[in-house]
């Protein structure tokens, strides 16, 4: 990989702080919203904790005095002098139990081995995350009160139906073709060809559509606005987007409550869930969104969706659209709840005897068929689902491993899982054509989810393996590896062929990565050339203020 210089100025410079680190002392506690420039100063303070460390310096955690509190599972260390084997698999299972950091009336569970660690050993992390946020309240018509997943459970019964609402013939039809381009390829659970007759049916008469079928509407505009730029949003829509988001995240939640989802799901309804639940992460904080995931599959167990549909009579089309519903909600709440710091791979090593979804194209499919055709040995829309499910179920295999009692097998154990993952992706990906956008976008994805697989894991072993002594600074070839996975996420949306997907940009930050990265940073080392801190202050920057302050506090 090649240097190069660092051509624009960093997110510090254009927040209007001046690049040093803070003074020496403790850090004051302030009870109130945390901003983006509290971030970057969280930041400066972990760059000084880091270089005390490697100066020699005692940078162990000191008991600290605030509103908030970290209760953790392996708070006494046993020296390693003295530990027999069942001491240390002991202190393995302690280190998994995780840290509780007690906000207020709030609380925030982090067990996913390299955060809690960096909570543990980072006193001024620790602070920063645990002092409550004293937020004012936000103005009734405000967006960011109405931008949050709440409705599904707060929102009334209105007496009249959201079909009043629905937008314009010409809006609608502009707004399909926007999901279909842009949405349709990473949130693969329609079959586009009956849901368009469903689409253009409600839009011919809304009056006579079903509730759920509105909710499936609702959410297909709801997620094309929001993958939308605000001045295309506006030329479509007629409004500014705030507001068109505002409008059809209400109108899909009053459709919801008047088909009584929660008594009756259904899979049009599940559907609307998983496209609206996908385009909500570009909006709120993941938590919200991973219990949200954990709602709609409870509602699909529900409807038998945890059992193949061909064991249950169904017809192939059908079974196989259950399928795709089905491996989605379980590919998206391991990923949801990875990004808060949380490991829950439960879900996805579970037996339930769900095939996974063939690799076809939606018009090899059709509702009165009597047998699905074979996979495909080429690119389809589903490509890039059965590429994430491949990469959920390696990291899922990962970590029941690592929780033997027997203790965590060897690193060449670790490799292997790796390597038959990579195999099944790269098999998949080989008859993928990169001169077309969007399976270049498939690639670029799906190599990076199981590039981040094996790099946290690695690390997460290791931790695991020592989970008293401090982990060992790593080396310059992790810290490459870190950053090189930083700038093919980074490249991905600089590239002006997938511009459609950029919205993506925000919904998955690379939090592990920045973490790494900005933990064992060495000076001397990040430096020489400067493109490796363009890339992390890339990454802050593509994630958007708003994700980075959601993350942070």
């Amino acid at each position: 990989m090649s240097s190069r210089p660092r051509t624009r100025s960093c997110a510090c410079v254009r927040s209007g702080f001046e690049c040093s680190y803070p003074p020496a002392g403790p850090p004051t506690r302030r009870a109130r919203k945390t901003t983006i420039n509290d971030v970057a100063s969280r930041i400066s303070q972990m760059e000084k904790t880091i270089e005390a460390f490697k100066a020699g310096q005692d940078v162990s955690p000191q008991p600290t005095v605030s509103a908030g509190s970290v209760t953790s599972a392996n708070s006494v260390p046993t020296p390693a002098s003295t530990a027999t084997d069942v001491e240390t698999r002991e202190r393995v299972r302690g280190s998994r139990e995780g840290l509780l950091l007690n906000k207020g009336s709030s609380s925030h569970y982090v067990n996913e081995v390299l955060f809690s660690r960096v909570i543990e050993q980072e006193d001024d992390v620790r602070m920063a995350l645990a002092t409550p946020r004293e937020e004012p309240p936000h103005e009734v018509d405000s967006p960011i009160c109405h931008l949050n997943p709440m409705g599904w459970l707060s929102a009334g019964i209105a007496s009249v139906s959201t079909a009043i609402y629905h937008p314009q013939r010409r809006v609608a039809i502009r707004l399909w073709k926007v999901f279909v381009d842009g949405v349709d390829p990473y949130v693969k659970v329609l079959h586009i060809p009956t849901a368009e007759t469903t689409l253009y049916t409600a839009i011919g008469d809304p009056t006579r559509a079903s509730n759920e079928n509105l909710a499936l509407c609702f959410a297909i505009y709801f997620a094309a606005v929001t993958a939308t730029p605000s001045d295309e949003a506006l030329d479509i829509t007629g409004e500014d987007k705030k507001q068109a988001l505002l409008r059809y995240r209400m109108c899909l939640e009053q459709s919801m409550a008047q088909s009584d989802f929660l008594e009756n799901p259904t899979i049009a309804s599940l559907q609307a869930m998983a496209i609206y639940g996908a385009a909500m992460r570009v909006h709120n904080s993941c938590r919200a969104v991973w219990i949200m995931n954990g709602l709609a599959l409870r509602a699909a167990q529900s409807i038998g969706l945890h059992r193949d549909g061909s064991k249950l009579g169904l017809s192939p089309f059908e079974s196989e659209m259950r399928r795709r519903i089905w491996w989605y909600f379980q590919e998206r709440d391991g990923r949801g709840a990875e990004d808060y710091g949380l490991q829950n791979p439960s879900a996805a090593t579970t037996v339930h005897g769900v095939e996974l979804p063939r690799n076809l194209h939606d018009s090899d499919i059709s509702p009165g068929m009597k047998e699905l055709p074979p996979s495909r040995p080429d690119w389809t829309r589903m490509t890039l689902q059965l590429c994430c499910n491949q990469s959920s179920q390696a990291w899922a295999h990962l970590f029941h491993m690592s929780c033997s009692v027997d203790g965590i097998p060897d690193e060449d154990v670790r490799r292997r899982v790796i390597k038959d993952a990579v195999d099944k992706v790269e098999g998949i990906l080989q008859r993928c054509n990169p001169v077309i956008p969007e399976q270049r976008m498939t690639i670029r994805t799906a190599r990076l989810i199981l590039c981040k697989v094996d790099v946290v894991s690695r690390r997460q072993w290791q931790i695991l393996r020592s989970p008293d002594d401090q982990p060992p600074m790593a080396t310059e070839a992790e810290l490459t590896e870190a950053v090189e996975l930083l700038e093919l996420s980074n490249s991905m949306w600089q590239d002006d062929d997938l511009v459609a997907y950029q919205w993506l940009a925000r919904s998955y930050p690379q939090y592990h990565m920045m973490l790494f990265i900005l933990r064992h940073l060495d000076s001397s080392w990040v430096f020489q050339d400067g493109w490796e801190w363009a890339e992390v202050d890339g990454a802050h920057d593509v994630e958007g203020e708003s994700v980075v302050v959601d993350a942070a506090g």
